[in-house]
């Protein structure tokens, strides 16, 4: 799941900040399926309905986002490009190191979403995966502490990563 932000101190909108330089921070949240319903998720689900088409607007008043992240601190982050074509290198991307617990309903919730406006032909949400981009010798950052060992996180003090793309 991805959470979007612009920067507002600098653009007026999502659109102009998706191509500018320090425009987008987006936090990523790893879902993982459990037995349980998402108590959060589940209003988010709800109002889906509603917005089952690109164009589509839903106003939703008295709702945190915080609630949908999971209970951790630690994170990794780096400079990166967004993941819809254009692929615009203007995002900060944070991915927490815990996943986000849902019931399999709620992910059939989001797998009926879709790319195109209502009248016109597409491809389901769940259909977004991009071409492969070049690593551009992407710097990580955490504030994860690799001296301790958890299950939850399998770091080792040091790991390189070397891709090929």
């Amino acid at each position: 799941m991805h959470i979007v932000a612009y920067n507002s101190d600098l653009y007026n909108n999502v659109s102009e900040a998706k191509r500018e330089g320090k425009g987008l921070a987006i936090i990523a949240v790893f879902i993982e399926i459990g037995k349980t319903q998402h108590k959060s998720f589940y209003f988010i689900g709800e109002q889906l309905r509603w917005v089952k088409e690109k164009g589509k607007s839903r106003r939703v008043d008295f709702f945190s986002f915080s609630k949908l992240l999971p209970n951790t601190n630690e994170y990794i982050t780096y400079e990166g490009s967004l993941t819809q074509p254009g692929c615009f290198e203007t995002v900060t991307w944070i991915v927490l190191n815990k996943p986000l617990k849902i019931s399999r309903k709620q992910l059939s919730q989001l797998r009926v979403l879709y790319h195109n406006h209502a009248n016109e032909p597409g491809l389901p949400l769940s259909i977004n995966a991009r071409p492969l981009m070049p690593l551009n010798h992407r710097l990580l950052r955490t504030n994860i502490n690799t001296h301790k060992r958890s299950k939850l996180c399998t770091m080792e003090k040091e790991m390189f990563y070397q891709g090929k793309v």
